[in-house]
């Protein structure tokens, strides 16, 4: 990832966005979404994805009831490393694409 001051803009291998200014917002806006988007990053900046809730295992379940708790954990345990993992990638992307004064 790199910044690139004298032209204003962020790029990388596969980006190039405008750095975040007062006066440039809907152009950094739609730059900025169509990263998001490819990155898989949108609906948790938007709102629209949320970190899940961890599956419960109700008092006195059965060892039936115990296994599949135990498969649900193990998927929960993925989708919210996934989440985390594209969170932060969102941050970062957007981070990256301000310029100094502007803040996240």
């Amino acid at each position: 990832m790199l910044h690139n001051p004298t032209d204003n803009a962020y790029t990388d291998k596969r980006f190039r966005c405008p750095l975040l200014t007062e006066k440039n917002y809907p152009t950094w806006e739609r730059s900025i979404k169509m990263r998001l988007i490819a990155e898989n990053c949108w609906e948790i900046v938007v709102g629209d994805e949320e970190a899940l809730i961890p599956p419960l295992l109700a008092e006195g379940s059965s060892r039936t009831a115990e296994a599949a708790h135990g498969v649900a954990m193990k998927e929960y345990k993925a989708e919210s490393i996934d989440f985390v993992k594209r969170a932060g990638k969102a941050a970062l992307i957007i981070n990256s694409t301000l310029s100094s004064g502007i803040e996240f």
